[in-house]
């Protein structure tokens, strides 16, 4: 199975479509890597990748904003495609499984009012635990149950 983790911002509010007699959520989240190259020069490279939501009850919309930080996990899908202009382009496309609201730009950027408030969590500390979490899983999936014949063998 070939699945995709992302944590990043969304580009614009998400829309509402109708496929099939089903209402799905479209929207786009931008993923930026910035490091500095081996001359010094700070780097920054944006990923942007479409995905497609299932919403039943058509709720989650309101929440998806645009700047909002959200965790979304599925099944990627490339596309190539020739612009108008001629030049052969890709887009990549995920149709999402799971997805988690993180926060939006104005509560990350915004001082905490008050103590009790939990603070939020790094872009490095969300991608740790979202690593801890699936290293956490495959070891799970990996190691037999306890007293499973045939997992006692002497080799």
């Amino acid at each position: 199975m070939l699945t995709l983790q992302i944590i990043g911002n969304l580009g614009k509010d998400a829309e509402v479509k109708n496929l099939n007699g089903d209402n799905f959520l479209s929207f786009s989240v931008a993923y930026t890597e910035k490091y500095t190259d081996r001359n010094g020069n700070q780097v920054s490279n944006t990923t942007w990748v479409d995905c497609l939501k299932k919403d039943a009850n058509g709720k989650l919309g309101q929440y998806l904003k645009k700047g909002t930080q959200v965790y979304v996990t599925g099944k990627p899908k490339a596309n190539a495609y020739t612009s108008q202009s001629g030049e052969v382009k890709s887009s990549l496309q995920l149709n999402v499984r799971e997805l988690e609201l993180l926060g939006s730009r104005q509560e990350q950027q915004a001082p905490q009012q008050s103590y009790s408030q939990a603070p939020q969590q790094s872009y490095e500390q969300a991608v740790q635990q979202a690593q801890k979490q699936a290293q956490q899983q495959m070891w799970e999936a990996a190691t037999p149950p306890a007293n499973t014949p045939g997992y006692d063998l002497p080799f």
